[in-house]
């Protein structure tokens, strides 16, 4: 036992404390700012301001978008350790929600029947023009997700230090211009996801 704990302790170093208190914070600001996201853009300003202070974790640093040097990795936090088994321990019911959701988009939808069972972390929809969803979808409080709107993602990521080139996945392109990813996680509810198809159908 002391062996491993040893092994585990010297595997990574353990994480600075300003991106311990990141991790700690965003559940707490994204609970806050979430239900005000497009009312006045009171939400998405608070989130703006948040990353610009740097009170929020970044989800890819720079030197992933610029695929350059070695990205860092630490030891698990105590305090982020507790959040992760309090969160593995609901796994079961988070599972069965996306599911439900995710056969919810596939019985209006009728895109993926494959799909249509699995508990999905964003269920992959084709439309003809994404723009005016998400413009609906604004409307109606409801966020969607455009990460991957291109096949190398974030957009702001480097393509050319990627290895990547317009042109080099002509299929892939085509699918990303016309592709959105509708939510399934634990904060949508099935009225929720109707709601979502009925923005999808009347777009």
């Amino acid at each position: 036992i002391n062996e491993v704990k040893l092994a585990i302790s010297h595997t990574e170093p353990d994480a600075p404390l300003s991106l311990i208190i990141q991790n700690l914070l965003q559940p707490i600001i994204f609970w806050t700012l979430k239900p005000l996201y497009n009312f006045l853009k009171i939400g998405k300003t608070g989130l703006y301001l948040c990353r610009k202070l740097k009170l929020l974790p970044t989800v890819v640093n720079q030197q992933e978008k610029n695929c350059s040097g070695n990205i860092p990795s630490y030891n698990l936090a105590n305090s982020l350790a507790k959040i992760a088994l309090n969160q593995w321990q609901k796994l079961n019911r988070f599972q069965k929600h996306r599911q439900t959701i995710c056969a919810i988009y596939e019985k209006e939808l009728q895109q993926n029947p494959s799909f249509g069972e699995l508990s999905l972390l964003t269920y992959p929809v084709i439309v003809k023009n994404p723009k005016n969803i998400f413009k609906k979808t604004q409307k109606s409080d409801i966020i969607l997700d455009d990460w991957y709107s291109q096949p190398i993602a974030p957009k702001d990521a480097d393509q050319k230090a990627c290895q990547y080139q317009a042109g080099l996945a002509p299929n892939a392109e085509a699918i990303c211009s016309k592709l959105i990813t509708l939510p399934t996680h634990i904060g949508i509810s099935p009225k929720d996801a109707n709601n979502i198809i009925q923005c999808l159908k009347s777009g």
